[in-house]
């Protein structure tokens, strides 16, 4: 009688924790370390004008591609590509604020194919197109 009670907790367990989708059960890896976190953001800002696959990334903290990109997705709620993105971003908002350099040579300072991509991928980051931005930023210096 009391292995079946068991048996039956168990079973109800797994039900509801698969039924409500608990994060925790759901979770295999831990989170990347802090450290690690650090040593690529290094990496990404020494390399930001290149060309950076989620290989190169996770050689960049000694992991393997699937790992790496698991932890780092626990730690910061980003895929890596949309923080390498996000990281481009940035970049290009400092060179803006910093320089008049065109629009297009900014893009490919920081690692983008074309404008029309850098302009998408700005304004879902920015909220605002970067010539927008641009003149924003330049009116209120």
């Amino acid at each position: 009688m009391f292995i079946e009670a068991e048996y039956a907790w168990g079973v109800t367990q797994t039900t509801v924790t698969h039924t409500l989708g608990d994060g925790q059960a759901q979770r295999r890896c831990g989170a990347l370390p802090k450290w690690r976190i650090r040593r690529l953001e290094e990496f990404l800002a020494a390399n930001i004008d290149k060309r950076i696959s989620l290989a190169d990334m996770a050689a960049a903290v000694d992991l393997s591609r699937m790992h790496f990109a698991a932890q780092f997705r626990v730690a910061t709620g980003f895929r890596p590509r949309e923080f390498l993105l996000f990281k481009r971003v940035e970049r290009a908002k400092a060179m803006m604020k910093a320089s008049r350099t065109p629009i297009v040579e900014v893009a490919f300072a920081v690692g983008f194919n074309s404008q029309a991509h850098f302009s998408t991928v700005f304004k879902r980051f920015a909220g605002t197109s970067p010539a927008r931005w641009k003149q924003e930023c330049q009116y209120l210096t």
